[in-house]
């Protein structure tokens, strides 16, 4: 959940394809949801950000503050986020820099917005930047879809046990007597399963 003084910003963006009035007419900001580091939450945060290539580049700042911003601390951990600009919404995977790249693009982010320079004076923090890249949305999984995926791997892993089971009771059979038992129950057919590519498992 958004924090409370976000909540009206949130709210306008989403009204107005990314318009804001008010004291933040004219800005050009982001949203960014990121999933809650031990809440599994969705956070949603507004963000300035910055063009960079194809990717875009947003700032962990928190005003100049000695701790870094929440979303930050998700995106460490959950680093697949949901980025909103203007009417578009889109999934990406957000890197944060490190060492001289970190460095070379605070600088370039400082160009375009100097107020940052102000923050970084403020805090004995390196204030992190966040590259945003884009995920092609042929190749995103949503997260309902991933436990769907992992609901039938449980089950192809327990077939697969029963058949294993089955087997090695067979073998032991045909130890003792010379012959399979062909009375013996074996492990149920895999059932019908429809994997990440739509196509029911190989039998």
């Amino acid at each position: 959940m958004p924090l409370h003084f976000n909540t009206p910003i949130i709210d306008e963006f989403r009204t107005n394809a990314g318009k804001l009035g008010g004291p933040f007419e004219g800005w050009v900001l982001l949203l960014l949801t990121t999933t809650g580091a031990r809440s599994g939450e969705p956070h949603t945060t507004p963000l300035g950000f910055v063009e960079d290539g194809d990717r875009i580049l947003v700032v962990g700042s928190a005003g100049g503050s000695d701790r870094h911003p929440d979303w930050y601390r998700n995106l460490l951990v959950n680093p697949t986020v949901t980025v909103e600009t203007g009417s578009d919404t889109w999934q990406a995977t957000a890197v944060a820099a490190t060492g001289a790249e970190r460095d070379a693009l605070f600088a370039k982010v400082v160009a375009e917005a100097p107020g940052y320079a102000d923050y970084q004076r403020r805090t004995d923090r390196t204030i992190p930047v966040v590259a945003l890249h884009r995920i092609p949305e042929d190749t995103y999984t949503p997260p309902d879809r991933l436990d769907a995926l992992a609901d039938e791997l449980v089950t192809i892993h327990n077939w697969l046990r029963d058949e294993l089971t089955a087997l090695r009771e067979g073998i032991g059979d045909r130890t003792a007597t010379g012959a399979p038992d062909l009375n013996r129950r074996t492990a149920p057919p895999l059932p019908d399963l429809l994997l990440g590519d739509g196509r029911p498992p190989r039998r």
